[in-house]
Order: structure tokens, then C-alpha cells, then sequence
């Protein structure tokens, strides 16, 4: 068995025995489900005092509220996914603990790699708790269908369908790239603290921009994280499949298109420096 094999099945062994991986599966599912119940209670609320109901509103169509509630089930995945994995060897560094595997004949470019899968597996399950908790939610409190307002069809429920899955497959591959500059900087930096700083700081770097390099912004892959993101393709599709045809002009599809590209690279240069610092810090 090769040292990364070993060091891989350590890392599931904790992925599966942390509590902290299980409370953030947990908040992720019920911050996802409970927003779907809480938009319908706020619906209904407001239907009571004289505001439109289900087929006079876009905001009644189980779509937006599904995406709506999927973002902010992704709000946590990014949170989660930067504070559980930029901590984690800071914290294994001050206990002594990562230098089990080291002694054990694992490289620390084995221990860097098995802890990188961890930080790309991590985004996927959080990510498909949020999605799925948000269907539930979203399927037991409002119908599927046209988009309607005032009694008519804005949007046919294909073409709002089409918009919002497609906008929840978008905002995996910033994910992934968020994982991998958490490994860096958790490879990189000895205070736990600092590291999770740095990561959300890169995460809000885009909504800070000044307005001359504003126009950079969505090739910055944090710009179209799907819950965090300044440009939101979830965001976007929730408020078209609530009836704002506007929600999505043109112009954002090079936004979309710099989503689909921009994480890749990041990613990559994010596990190579993880990997060449992690070589020479100090345990």
C-alpha cells in the first residue's frame, strides 16, 4: 500500500469521525430546508394581509424558492469548507499529531495530496445536502410550474428549470478551486486564525475591487462562488425563475462563461503550492 493510500484512508477515516464535518453537514442541511419553510411561512403572511398568492406571484413557484434556498444553503458550504480544512493542519501542527504519518513512512507530498481530496470531496457533499435539503424543503411548501403573474405565464417551467439547474452546476467548479486555496493557505500558514482569515479574505476580494479592476472580477473565481459570489449565477437564476426577466441580461453570460474557466487554473496552481510549501514548513 503506497503512502498516499494510507494517508488517503486517514483522511476518510477523520472525514467520517470529526464532529465537525458532521455539525457542518447538519447546519448546511437545516439552514437549506428551514429557509424553504421560512420563505413559504413569509409568503403566506403576506397573502394574509392582501398580498398576491400562489399563481399571482413568481415568488410562490417552487423554482426560485428552491435556488434561493439552495444559495444560502451554499453560504455555509463555502464558510464551512474554508474554516474546516484552512484550520486543519495549523491545529495538527500545534498538537503534534501530523507527524504520525511522517514517522510512519508517509511523505508530506502524500499527507498534502490525500488532505487535498478531502478538501474536493468536501464541497460535493456539502454542496449536494444543500441542494437536496432545499428540493425537500421547497417541494413540500410550493408546486412546480410556469412561472405565472397576476394569473399569466411569464416563463415556461422548462426554460426556468433549464436556468437554475444549470446555475447549480456552475457554482461547483469555484468550489473545488475554494477547497484547493484552502489547503494552500492551511499548508502554508502555522496559526489557524490567520489561515481561515486569509480565506475568506480572498473570498471577499471581488466585492472590494476598486471600480477600475471591477471588470476583472469574474475571472476571479470567488466572484462566482454560488452562495458568497458578487456574481452569482444562482443568485441570477433565483430572481429569473422568479419572474425578473431582467435578472438575466446578455451580458452575463461572459460572466458565466469566466465561471466555467477561471476555477480550473486556480485550482491547479492552488494544489501545486500547497504542495511545494507544505515541503518545507516546519513541523
Amino acid at each position: 500500500m503506497t503512502g498516499f493510500t494510507r494517508a488517503l484512508r486517514g483522511e476518510a477515516y477523520l472525514l467520517t469521525r470529526r464532529r465537525g464535518y458532521r455539525w457542518a453537514l447538519a447546519a448546511v442541511f437545516l439552514t437549506a430546508l428551514l429557509h424553504a419553510l421560512g420563505s413559504w411561512i413569509l409568503l403566506e403572511m403576506n397573502h394574509r394581509a392582501g398580498g398576491p398568492g400562489p399563481g399571482e406571484s413568481g415568488d410562490w413557484n417552487f423554482w426560485p424558492r428552491f435556488a434561493s434556498s439552495a444559495r444560502a444553503g451554499m453560504f455555509l458550504v463555502e464558510l464551512f469548507l474554508v474554516a474546516l480544512v484552512a484550520a486543519a493542519f495549523p491545529r495538527e501542527t500545534g498538537t503534534g499529531s501530523v507527524r504520525d504519518p511522517l514517522v510512519r513512512g508517509i511523505s508530506r507530498d502524500a499527507l498534502v495530496s490525500a488532505r487535498a481530496v478531502t478538501a474536493l470531496t468536501l464541497p460535493l457533499i456539502l454542496g449536494g445536502a444543500a441542494i437536496g435539503a432545499a428540493a425537500l424543503g421547497a417541494s413540500l411548501c410550493f408546486e412546480a410550474g410556469d412561472v405565472m403573474e397576476e394569473g399569466f405565464a411569464v416563463f415556461g417551467e422548462a426554460e426556468v428549470r433549464t436556468e437554475v439547474m444549470r446555475a447549480l452546476g456552475h457554482g461547483f467548479p469555484a468550489l473545488l478551486a475554494l477547497g484547493a486555496l484552502a489547503v494552500l493557505v492551511s499548508a502554508w500558514l502555522a496559526r489557524g486564525a490567520v489561515a481561515v482569515a486569509m480565506g475568506i479574505a480572498v473570498v471577499l476580494l471581488p466585492g472590494i475591487l476598486p471600480g477600475g479592476l471591477s471588470s476583472w472580477a469574474p475571472w476571479m473565481f470567488t466572484s462566482t462562488l454560488p452562495g458568497l459570489g458578487k456574481e452569482s449565477y444562482l443568485g441570477k437564476a433565483a430572481e429569473f425563475a422568479a419572474g425578473y426577466a431582467d435578472a438575466l441580461p446578455w451580458s452575463f453570460e461572459s460572466v458565466v462563461t469566466a465561471g466555467w474557466i477561471a476555477p480550473w487554473p486556480a485550482l491547479l496552481l492552488f494544489l501545486a503550492a500547497a504542495i511545494l510549501v507544505f515541503r518545507k514548513r516546519d513541523l
